[in-house]
């Protein structure tokens, strides 16, 4: 009987906790090799801020949100830095090679993968910056219509014209 109980009891701890977990790991099937889910898998309790260099800026891959690869003291990490749409929209430039500041949740994949998802972004080399994520790590792109898929990050640093991305007075492009 007391064996029973504890069984009963673990299989309720299992299904109470289960969902927290899926949204910080996620689905292998739908969420790729890290297991991690990109829209879900802020952690508050994990923020750093670390220093680094882009090996490959950010690029669409894995549940549609941009993804770049970058070299820290820590090793090789993934930054997750929104949804592909919000990236193309609000972009600061960030080509390899670039030193950038992020801060962001640090997570590890069931790949192994050091993974940080970006609450914001600054590119050292070109004086640009990007916040993504509320102090509590609430997503900018939440409050962006995302039928129109405006807008929704608050940048700093622009340009000589006063203005940001691409359009009048813009980059026109990464540098």
């Amino acid at each position: 009987m007391k064996q029973l109980l504890i069984q009963g009891a673990l299989i309720l701890a299992t299904l109470a906790w289960g969902g927290e977990t899926a949204a910080f790991w996620g689905n292998d099937a739908e969420q790729g090799t890290s297991g991690l889910d990109y829209a879900k898998g802020f952690d508050v309790n994990t923020v750093a801020t670390v220093n680094g260099t882009v090996l490959h800026p950010p690029g669409e891959r894995g549940q549609g949100h941009a993804v770049m690869e970058v070299r820290t003291e820590q090793g090789q990490m993934n930054v997750i830095v929104g949804p592909w749409w919000f990236w193309e929209k609000n972009a600061i430039p960030l080509d390899a090679g670039h030193e950038i500041t992020i801060t962001g949740s640090k997570a590890q994949g069931k790949d192994g993968g050091l993974y940080l998802f970006a609450q914001e972004i600054t590119n050292r080399s070109k004086g640009r910056s990007i916040t993504v994520r509320s102090e509590t790590g609430a997503p900018l792109w939440s409050r962006a219509d995302s039928n129109n898929r405006t807008g929704g990050g608050r940048q700093h640093g622009g340009n000589r014209f006063g203005g940001f991305g691409r359009g009048a007075g813009g980059y026109g492009g990464r540098r």
